[in-house]
């Protein structure tokens, strides 16, 4: 049995205090608390994709060539050059961010944007959709891309199928692709260039196309537990 409380207890963290802020700083899924509470789920081809996903990290399924590419950031990272500053210095604080010590010949450098988000925040965003013959999506395939959610109103009309007292629950999972790691073969691909330094990202990005699929594979299985449980 799990509660909403104890969601924790999947994750490996460690809390850091940065710039008077505490984040979480996720090496990993815990892979051994998954398997022990999807021990009765009936898919277990389905459970021990996710199991081999966390214990092996994630393959990001690039099909493109060894190749080394540099592309600019965009103008839009000196509206608040500041803020996207102070960010990645706490990724870089909570392990989510590698300094490359040596480019080779292999590695794929996308570029930065900023977007702004409400209350005048901001937010940067590793564009892998910028310059499409140059981008790591251009060489991932369509079918991975490809994914289908329910719409609001599937929910309502099964809250009506169900009965009066049925229950609804709606969860955002803050910086949940931080929590699902990329394979070590695959970090050359996720690199960016900011103030005279190159960059690995370890964990999913938003823009990248593979990662609803493989986000969708955490996000069932955690689902599942809560439908069981409740």
């Amino acid at each position: 049995m799990i509660s909403l409380i104890s969601i924790s207890k999947f994750f490996s963290y460690q809390l850091m205090k940065i710039d008077e802020v505490s984040l979480a700083r996720r090496d990993s899924l815990d892979a051994s608390a998954w398997q022990t509470q999807l021990v009765k789920h009936s898919d277990r081809r389905y459970v021990q994709t996710l199991l081999f996903i966390i214990e092996h990290e994630a393959k990001i399924e690039y099909r493109g060539l060894n190749q080394l590419i540099l592309s600019k950031n965009l103008f839009s990272i000196n509206e608040a050059s500041d803020t996207l500053q102070i960010d990645l210095t706490q990724q870089v604080r909570c392990d989510r961010l590698i300094k490359i010590q040596h480019v080779s010949h292999r590695f794929i450098f996308s570029s930065l944007r900023l977007v702004s988000k409400k209350n005048d925040r901001w937010r940067w965003i590793h564009h892998l959709l910028y310059s499409k013959e140059k981008s790591v999506n251009y060489f991932i395939l369509e079918n991975w891309e490809s994914i289908e959610y329910f719409i609001f109103d599937q929910a309502i009309i099964a809250l009506c199928d169900i009965n009066r007292n049925a229950v609804l629950i709606k969860r955002d999972l803050i910086d949940i692709f931080h929590q699902m790691s990329i394979a070590t073969s695959d970090h050359w691909l996720l690199d960016f260039f900011w103030e005279e330094k190159y960059w690995i990202n370890r964990f999913l990005l938003f823009d990248l196309c593979t990662s609803s699929y493989l986000f969708n594979l955490f996000a069932k299985d955690l689902c599942w537990m809560l439908i069981v449980t409740l």
